[in-house]
């Protein structure tokens, strides 16, 4: 037997249901704008190679109304030729600061518990530079919160030994 297209795939009852939920779930609604009245569509935030479009996790598809799956396409792509332009550090410490990001949006308590592991250099100064945009006072977002090095160098002395990037404000973390 001839192995479906991805196009093919979609036709698949098994994706319209698992695409239903997903709609179901945000209501039938844009989950970025909030649309109500437009075509949507659901997206796939990734893609793994040989998985069937039904086969992935709720937090792995979105909502989306026609306008917004487009942004989401034109940024992704955007980024993409970005990230195939860096080095192999400069993608760990984009990495670590994405990590850090998402670990501050489920909550300090929930950091606490489970903290980022560390995997290099980099990737410890990427997760220092988010941690520092949400948790230091005085910081303006982004830009001014960037490496401080020797800051970044006696969590290091800590985390690294530990293999764990500790919480900003735990005993191992504070100055």
């Amino acid at each position: 037997m001839a192995r479906k297209s991805y196009w093919e795939l979609l036709r698949d009852p098994q994706w319209q249901r698992r695409r239903l939920e997903i709609m179901q779930r945000a209501n039938f609604a844009c989950e970025t704008c909030q649309a109500a009245d437009k075509t949507l569509n659901v997206h796939h935030r990734l893609y793994r190679k040989g998985a069937k479009p039904w086969e992935y996790a709720d937090h792995e598809l979105i909502c989306l109304c026609e306008d917004c799956h487009e942004t989401e396409h034109k940024w992704r792509s955007m980024l993409d030729e970005v990230l195939a332009r860096l080095d192999a550090g400069h993608l760990e410490f984009i990495l670590g600061y994405a990590e850090g990001h998402l670990a501050l949006s489920l909550g300090h308590e929930e950091l606490d518990r489970n903290p980022v592991p560390v995997k290099s250099v980099e990737h410890a100064e990427g997760l220092l530079s988010a941690l520092w945009c949400w948790n230091t006072p005085g910081l303006l977002p982004q830009a001014d919160c960037l490496v401080d090095h020797k800051r970044v160098d006696d969590w290091l002395l800590c985390s690294l030994g530990e293999g764990e990037m500790p919480h900003p404000r735990s005993k191992n973390g504070s100055d």
